[in-house]
């Protein structure tokens, strides 16, 4: 049997391949190894910082550490971390230098950083200029430079600037992450030291101004509760005597121009009551008071006080009282009279034709104390829905003409929410335009023993 002889020259070939295939092996093997070695030290590093960021460290002592990291793991020439002032503006913080071979605060402004560096690292590139460069006027950089952006959430906060480092760079930028959470948390914490600071010094400058409004508000109370007081007293002379002069022998001229005077005199009176309550209620020095009364006698009070008036009118007044009311309750029956008579009279002023029903209905008993609805209903001109609001504001009607047509000067029905609300209770507002008026003033009342008649037959 022949055996064929293969040639040396092949066999060298295929051998030179085998060893290359191998070479090949275990290059990649290396450089995975290496790969592995590399992110190990990276998430190492990375979490050494982290314990640190976490532990509280200012960012200047945390600036420190990152430094420290990058020195250890690069063995650099030179280390910067810079933070980004304004475009193409920058503060190198912190440093290394091989020379003095120590970490040093540095705080050197940059100003006219080079706008391609300044361009690409906002980009979030990583440059590597292998060659001596100006970074900028008054700054230049040596060769084999890493610039490495410190990015987070979508913005550049700085870069880090490693000069003759090893070409660990995997580990760099596991340290640039870490070093841009530092800073993006400290700019967080100035801007809400910022912001607590204004809002310091807004709700300083609200105080102050609330304590001027407040101090000038009670002044004006204090005025218009004295000039009230003042007026009121040669007023009630000016009625008196027009009183008497009706009582005297006078011609019909006479005998009108003293009911004018009196009726006038009345009217200014009452006004004068209204601003002298609402004064003391917003200046908190209506006192109530506290004792037993029958809620009938307020009721029959509020119609017989507009009794005369209506009649005039033709209008008919419809009383009603709960058959389950307590025969005696405790509370302050002047306001509560006040109240009613304001909401009385009210109706019938915007009230022409119909009829007005002032009612007491028992809603409620908690425990001794029962919870009473006072309605006073008319068929007046009403007002619509959107308006009703208006009616609480002092010295506020609904339009000029009201003012014009019926008088009045707005103050009622804000002196009655404010007693209401004094007393524990509420007051609702219901109208429609044209279809009457109906307001509800609710009022815990406790229960007191039915009350003895002052006359015995």
């Amino acid at each position: 049997m022949e055996v064929k002889q293969i040639p040396e020259q092949t066999i060298n070939r295929d051998l030179l391949e085998v060893i290359a295939n191998q070479l090949v092996v275990v290059i990649q093997r290396y450089q995975l190894l290496r790969y592995k070695e590399l992110q190990n030290a990276r998430e190492q590093a990375f979490n050494r910082l982290m314990r640190q960021l976490l532990a509280g460290s200012s960012l200047n002592d945390f600036f420190v550490y990152a430094v420290t990291e990058l020195q250890h793991g690069l063995r650099a020439d030179q280390i910067y971390i810079g933070r980004c002032l304004r475009e193409n503006t920058w503060n190198l913080q912190w440093g290394y230098l091989s020379d003095g071979g120590k970490i040093e605060c540095l705080e050197i402004e940059l100003d006219g950083v080079r706008p391609d560096i300044s361009s690409a690292l906002t980009r979030g590139e990583i440059l590597h200029l292998d060659y001596v460069h100006s970074l900028a006027p008054n700054f230049n950089v040596e060769l084999g430079a890493l610039y490495l952006p410190l990015q987070f959430q979508h913005r550049v906060w700085g870069c880090l600037i490693i000069v003759k480092g090893k070409k660990r760079w995997l580990v760099a930028e596991g340290i640039a992450d870490i070093v841009a959470i530092a800073i993006y948390q400290q700019e967080l914490k100035e801007s809400e030291q910022k912001q607590r600071q204004e809002l310091s010094l807004q709700n300083l400058h609200l105080e102050a101004t609330l304590q001027a409004a407040e101090t000038a508000k009670a002044a004006q109370n204090r005025f218009l509760a004295s000039m009230s007081h003042e007026i009121r007293t040669p007023m009630n002379g000016v009625i008196g005597m027009a009183e008497l002069l009706a009582e005297t022998e006078l011609t019909p001229q006479q005998q009108q121009f003293v009911e004018t005077i009196g009726v006038c005199g009345r009217n200014l009176l009452h006004l004068i009551n209204d601003i002298l309550d609402l004064s003391k209620l917003e200046a908190g020095q209506t006192q109530l008071e506290s004792m037993p009364f029958r809620i009938q006698t307020c009721v029959e009070e509020a119609c017989h006080l507009i009794a005369v008036q209506c009649h005039q009118k033709n209008i008919e007044v419809f009383p009603y009282l709960d058959p389950n009311l307590p025969q005696a309750v405790e509370g302050d029956p002047t306001r509560l009279q006040q109240v009613l008579n304001n909401l009385a009279s009210n109706a019938a002023k915007f009230t022409d034709r119909g009829a007005i029903h002032i009612r007491a209905t028992l809603l409620a008993w908690e425990g001794e104390e029962a919870i009473v609805s006072f309605t006073v209903q008319d068929s007046g001109i009403g007002i619509r829905a959107e308006d009703i609001s208006r009616l609480f504001k002092p010295f506020q009607q609904v339009d000029a003409s009201t003012t014009r047509r019926y008088g009045g000067t707005g103050l009622g029905l804000s002196i009655c929410q404010q007693l209401v609300e004094l007393m524990g209770g509420r007051i609702s507002l219901k109208s429609e335009f044209g279809k009457g008026f109906l307001a509800c003033p609710s009022l815990l009342c406790p229960r007191q023993a039915p009350l003895q008649p002052i006359w015995k037959v």
